[in-house]
């Protein structure tokens, strides 16, 4: 008997909500509850249960399989975009996890992690959405210090005095027979190639 992936999903989807509807129920209840607190209680972990049978797959399967489907597709520099953008709003989440944290019970422990995630995603949609511009921005920065062929160098201003071969530039690099040939700072010119 084999047991589908899709199965293993609803099954651990089905547990997880069901202990994070009792966990609600249990933090919203009083110290000592009542006959109606332990039924509200029970609602939650079965309400919990029902909704991760049901909605798991949705929000695990089928999302990773259209990211791999897509992925396929999409230029390595579009991926690193993406990438940074979910690291950035990841890194103001965490910033924002130590004050959310001090919130009272429930909305102390769920708060945090569910704005880190989306903070991840504004991030991630901000850096799709505007790649042009923050590809341009990155462009500004590394014209800050332009090449003696009037290109835009990768390499700082000592290196263009050492080697009297032009530096490569963003709008076009040299062949690496070139770039060896007349430079007399060896280690600077072969990282290049």
């Amino acid at each position: 008997m084999r047991v589908s992936l899709n199965f293993l999903v609803r099954i651990t989807g089905m547990l997880v909500l069901a202990y994070l509807g009792a966990d609600i129920g249990i933090s919203l209840s009083g110290p000592t509850p009542d006959a109606t607190e332990l039924l509200a209680t029970q609602l939650l972990m079965l309400a919990g249960a029902g909704l991760g049978l049901l909605a798991t797959p949705r929000l695990t399967i089928e999302p990773i399989r259209d990211l791999l489907i897509h992925t396929r597709t999409v230029p390595l520099v579009e991926i690193l975009f993406i990438a940074s953008g979910g690291l950035i709003g990841l890194l103001f989440g965490v910033l924002l996890t130590f004050p959310l944290s001090l919130l009272p019970s429930p909305l102390g422990q769920y708060l945090p992690i569910a704005l880190s995630l989306v903070f991840t995603y504004v991030g991630t949609m901000i850096f799709v959405l505007h790649q042009r511009g923050v590809h341009d921005l990155i462009r500004v920065f590394r014209r800050a210090s332009p090449s003696s062929a009037g290109g835009l160098s990768l390499l700082p201003r000592s290196h263009n005095a050492t080697c009297s071969t032009p530096a490569p530039s963003l709008t076009g690099a040299l062949p690496p027979w070139a770039r060896r040939a007349s430079c007399r700072a060896p280690w600077w010119c072969r990282s290049l190639s």
